[in-house]
């Protein structure tokens, strides 16, 4: 199966030789996201918020910014915008090889880079109800935070930090309702254990995943630390699966002059 690399991203991970069992991937829900202010409307935000939905007691956008300020964000979100509470964020990076992504995703570069067909259905699953939640958009990064969360709160998904470019991050939205699986537990699977998540949604260590199609799956890159054992248990599997037969092994060399790599097929 050959796929143009401008229809391909990638996912940096740690080595995870589960993935190839299961296919499940995580959609992270805003409290266990890594960027403090994702999802955290600015007090700009609520003022024009309140000045649009009718709030007559306050006159002055500075007397609605004081008390904003005296608020907490994410309970004035539960009550006003529970899409945060039903959304779960799968990333996904443009970037084919970054060294800042291998070290800080990829375990130091002792994970693992897998490749994804963005042009597959998994990834373009949008409802006619909702053109938002269901497929990729593309981060943009800004200095200023998202002040239209009345006609739209959506952008708060898809605008962070100038800080965070390296990540050339595109996201896909879900709706964690939908996932195929959940638990509640740690990282490891041998901490999964039964739990009524959706009935708890605030607790923590909750996991929503969702099952990728194989045929999405196109290559995984190890690191250039991958373990070499895990390495070969993983391509096992791989070729031991006659619906990942397309898929391309690699793995990170890294040059022995100056600061550059390069992606070896194996």
């Amino acid at each position: 199966m050959m796929t143009k690399l401008n229809n391909v991203l990638f996912k940096y991970m740690p080595l995870r030789s589960s993935f190839f069992e299961n296919f499940l991937l995580r959609a992270t829900r805003r409290e266990d996201l890594n960027d403090p202010f994702e999802l955290q409307p600015s007090t700009h935000a609520w003022a024009h918020y309140y000045s649009q939905v009718g709030n007559t007691r306050i006159r002055s956008i500075d007397e609605m910014i004081e008390i904003i300020e005296k608020t907490d964000f994410l309970k004035e979100q539960e009550e006003q915008f529970p899409m945060f509470n039903n959304t779960g964020i799968m990333s996904f990076s443009k970037s084919e090889d970054n060294i800042l992504m291998w070290s800080h995703y990829a375990d130091c570069h002792k994970g693992m880079k897998l490749g994804f067909d963005a042009s597959h259905e998994f990834f373009c699953n949008s409802k006619p109800y909702d053109s938002y939640t269901g497929r990729l958009h593309q981060i943009e990064y800004t200095t200023n935070r998202p002040n239209n969360i009345v006609d739209n709160p959506q952008e708060l998904f898809t605008t962070k930090a100038i800080d965070w470019k390296y990540e050339n991050e595109y996201r896909l939205i879900l709706d964690i309702s939908c996932s195929d699986v959940s638990y509640k537990g740690g990282v490891s699977d041998d901490n999964i254990y039964e739990f009524d998540c959706f009935n708890y949604l605030f607790e923590e260590n909750l996991f929503f995943m969702f099952r990728i199609p194989k045929e999405a799956v196109i290559s995984v890159t190890f690191g250039s630390k991958s373990d070499k054992n895990e390495i070969s248990k993983i391509t096992s599997k791989i070729r031991g699966d006659k619906d990942l037969k397309h898929v391309e092994i690699n793995q990170v060399s890294l040059s022995k002059s100056n600061y550059s790599t390069r992606i070896v097929k194996l």
